[in-house]
């Protein structure tokens, strides 16, 4: 599931409304809600003018639908270390779909092994490949992350 067209039919098919809207502290933000009649629903909010590329639009959509799907959600009531923790499980959530360890093994194997360039491929930023390296080779992300 990575298109930017099979994301937002996912989106749709999960009661989650994808919106854009200004923001100042973050490119996107998810908000779960509830409403006695329907029950969950949940919404994405993305500021467009702080998405250059196709790939980076994609890249935030799945992580925020990543907090969806492994429920991991936190106010501004949690303290630092618990929203990295909270960050971290969705951030696993949205490597396993844009990274799938088989693929990484098999580009690996043919002989791309810089990050840049494995970025490239799999046509996310060098940034996340570089957490997807760490969190395949080992096991787990650091708080940190």
């Amino acid at each position: 599931m990575t298109g930017l067209e099979r994301l937002y039919r996912y989106a749709e098919e999960n009661r989650v409304l994808v919106s854009t809207e200004r923001l100042q502290f973050a490119p996107a933000v998810t908000i779960q809600d509830k409403d006695e009649l329907d029950g969950e629903y949940y919404y994405v909010v993305y500021d467009p003018r702080q998405i250059q590329r196709a790939s980076e639009e994609r890249e935030m959509l799945l992580h925020e639908l990543s907090h969806i799907a492994v429920g991991a959600f936190y106010t501004n009531r949690h303290d630092t270390r618990a929203r990295r923790k909270i960050e971290n499980r969705a951030l696993r959530w949205q490597i396993e779909q844009l990274i799938p360890k088989d693929l990484l093994e098999k580009a690996v194997a043919r002989g791309y092994t810089e990050p840049w360039e494995l970025a490239e491929l799999f046509d996310v930023s060098q940034e996340l490949m570089e957490k997807a390296m760490f969190y395949y080779q080992n096991g787990h992300l650091t708080v940190d992350t």
